[in-house]
């Protein structure tokens, strides 16, 4: 394991004691419900063998395909992530490799020097030719050359690395080639162990388990950051980049979160005292159970551990709790005032992290303490293990709950102050009070109803998998109105038919892109909350000609540079810095999409000659920055005119969007026929929109109806 990876795995699974509520009886192929599990993952766990095997097939595909050895198949294949197809284009393609890696006869350009003694460039020590190999670049040296560099390349580690030893030449040693030259069976097999490591590293579809001493592989044919449980060691982990499970914070913010953590931690732990007084007698007072409800043994009153506040009044306020509440005068403040607010916010989100890692750990000693006083009753003939079973499944509940929301702390940390960051830290409060009930009555197990327990066990996994569905997959929501109410929002009041649709996370994609112009043609825009996508491409650029890239395509990445949280004008600045002549590796995420059999992916210009209105658009995109609009009541004209357009978007796009109506509506003011209609639509920021001929032409119709208070029939 790298340096970095350890470092990831600051906060250990061992640490929290995740490990014991998350253990599978069989994780070769998980049989979750994917419609109602956010954590659903299909994945194997597979043996050194069934590796090898696997690997092995992609080798003998290749190597018929191309007439190659199995050696220059490997090559080939760790280079191109293990896809045969790639592969071998690019070996047909390039005359470079084809040049470099036809051949690795050790002696075939020394047989003509006949018996002439060679001198080895490294240790200038005559020899006959046939003491002499190189690789295919021509670059002689002796076999004890040869052998004593990949001694030490393998001590350090390297294998499949390994290259030629003349200087600038960076041809890579295939396998039978350095395994020619290798006398010493211990270094063949640390090769072959270092060359399997860098093979499964190199396969998208592969993870080592990070387990100590564990030797099982992991595949999934659909890589994600989900939870992976090993069958062998029961250690639980992110697929995607190997640390400890972490949603619902993505890779790279986790990442930064840990990071910062191993440098911030001890000015933390200075600050943020180990215990607290109470609030109203001032004793001072030890944290030792894992609930936040606390009580003073001196005056008795009870508290919340992380804000202070009477508990008495507290049960509804956890959204006031958890949420980090941030200074609106901060941009006017000194340098050193914004360091301290941002220390301030840091220390915020960190103690309520690090709290929550403790909790855990006291939650494991909560499961023993219940496991013991099962034991007893059972001893005493007062029930069976079935019968207290409930206890058992509460506490490994707790855990699972408590871990989700430990995690959700670095999310909301690097989260952009908006509508989604007000929905998230809601979700979490709510969540938090549904643990502390949870805690509370699972500390009180003796006294507490059955029932109770039961139906609070069910509240707090709802809780749980509801925040998970809505930040794992969701990237942001169409409202069916601007006007927003927010009470009902964070009241989680608002329905179905308050939505025109979520857009939801599809899947992604990376594409190789080189820079052959100085505009890739992209017009990027944003909804608000940290997610840019794809709003209009220009025609015959660059981007126009990869099908593969589409309008509503979320920008995620940019080679290792993470974009989730910057606005719409740094991406496209980040795009446009890219040198000339770079190639660079854009990933993007597919929206999920439905019902829109009425349009398409790709938009082009109107024709905007007499002969018609256009060739029929096939693009549909809407705006949703995430702000809410103030707008005048519409008079009755417009009213009509609104619910005719809203009948024809449903008919057309299944959808009732009243801003989208307005726009149209006003694009028609002023205009006496359908001509004049069409090219304003186009001259406006509706273009985008691109719609078909016949759409426009029945929107005029619902135009001209309600001009003439006409109430237009949605078309069968």
């Amino acid at each position: 394991m790298s340096g970095e990876e350890d470092s990831g795995m600051y906060y250990s699974d061992e640490d929290c004691g995740y490990d014991a509520y998350y253990n599978m009886e069989d994780c070769d192929i998980e049989e979750n419900d994917s419609t109602s599990d956010p954590e659903y993952f299909i994945y194997e766990c597979l043996r050194v063998d069934d590796v090898e095997k696997l690997l092995n097939e992609s080798v003998e595909a290749l190597s018929n395909n191309l007439r190659i050895t199995p050696s220059l198949a490997k090559v080939l294949l760790h280079t191109h992530e293990w896809a045969v197809l790639p592969s071998a284009i690019a070996y047909k393609n390039s005359a470079t490799w084809m040049q470099d890696h036809n051949s690795n006869q050790r002696q075939s350009n020394l047989e003509c020097l006949g018996q002439r003694l060679l001198r080895c460039p490294v240790c200038f020590v005559p020899a006959a030719p046939e003491k002499f190999s190189h690789l295919t670049c021509g670059h002689p040296f002796c076999n004890e050359c040869w052998s004593t560099h990949f001694e030490v390349q393998i001590t350090q580690g390297v294998s499949t690395g390994i290259s030629c030893m003349a200087q600038d030449c960076g041809l890579l040693a295939p396998e039978d080639f350095v395994l020619s030259l290798l006398t010493k069976m211990p270094l063949r097999e640390k090769y072959q162990e270092f060359a399997f490591r860098d093979y499964v590293k190199s396969h998208p579809e592969l993870r080592f388990c990070p387990g100590p001493n564990c030797k099982f592989v992991f595949r999934s044919k659909e890589p994600k950051a989900k939870r992976t449980v090993c069958e062998q060691c029961k250690i639980s982990f992110c697929f995607k980049c190997g640390t400890d499970y972490h949603a619902p914070t993505d890779c790279a913010t986790i990442k930064k979160w840990l990071t910062k953590c191993a440098d911030d931690s001890e000015t933390a732990n200075y600050i943020s005292a180990h215990t607290k007084d109470c609030p109203r007698c001032h004793i001072c007072i030890e944290k030792n159970g894992g609930c936040n409800h606390m009580q003073c043994y001196n005056c008795k009153h009870d508290f919340c551990w992380m804000c202070l506040g009477d508990w008495k009044s507290h049960g509804s306020e956890y959204y006031e709790c958890s949420r980090y509440k941030e200074n609106p005068n901060i941009v006017n403040e000194s340098v050193h005032a914004q360091a301290r607010e941002a220390l301030k916010k840091y220390l915020h989100y960190y103690e309520r992290w690090e709290n929550h890692s403790k909790s855990l750990k006291l939650e494991a000693e909560t499961l023993e303490k219940i496991k013991s006083r099962i034991n007893a009753k059972v001893m005493n003939s007062s029930g069976t293990w079935i019968d207290w079973q409930y206890l058992v499944d509460a506490a490994a509940l707790l855990a699972k709950c408590r871990y989700t929301l430990q995690y959700t702390y670095p999310y909301a940390y690097y989260l952009e102050v908006g509508p989604r960051k007000e929905l998230f830290e809601y979700q979490q409060a709510q969540l938090e009070a549904e643990i502390e009930n949870l805690s509370w009555k699972i500390e009180r197990a003796e006294t507490t109803d059955r029932g109770d327990l039961e139906n609070q066990i069910d509240i707090a996994e709802k809780r749980r998998t509801t925040l998970l569905k809505d930040f794992l997959d969701i990237l942001f929501c169409t409202l069916n109105t601007h006007k927003v109410d927010m009470t009902k929002l964070l009241g989680g009041q608002i329905g179905l038919e308050d939505f025109i649709f979520a857009h939801r996370k599809g899947r992604p994609k990376e594409i190789e892109i080189t820079k052959t112009e100085d505009s890739l043609g992209l017009t990027i825009t944003d909804n608000g909350a940290g997610y840019s996508f794809i709003k209009r491409i220009k025609e015959g650029s660059i981007v126009d000609k990869i099908d593969y890239i589409q309008i509503g395509d979320h920008i995620e990445r940019i080679d290792d540079e993470n974009l989730v949280g910057r606005r719409h004008f740094e991406v496209a600045k980040m795009l446009k810095d890219i040198p000339l002549g770079t190639t660079f590796i854009l990933r993007l995420v597919s929206p999920l999409k439905a019902g829109f059999a009425n349009v398409d992916a790709r938009s082009s210009h109107r024709n905007k000659s007499k002969k018609g209105y256009g060739s029929g658009k096939e693009t549909l995109r809407f705006k949703a920055n995430g702000q809410a609009q103030i707008v005048e009541e519409p008079n009755k004209e417009m009213q009509l005119g609104l619910e005719n357009i809203n009948r024809l978007l449903d008919s057309y796009l299944g959808i009732n969007d009243n801003e989208l109506a307005t726009q149209i509506w006003e694009a028609a003011d002023g205009k006496m026929n359908s001509m004049d209609f069409a090219e304003a639509i186009d001259n406006s920021d509706l273009g985008t929109f691109a719609f078909s001929d016949d759409m426009i032409i029945e929107l005029w119709g619902a135009v001209t109806d309600a001009r003439a208070g006409r109430t237009r029939q949605q078309p069968s």
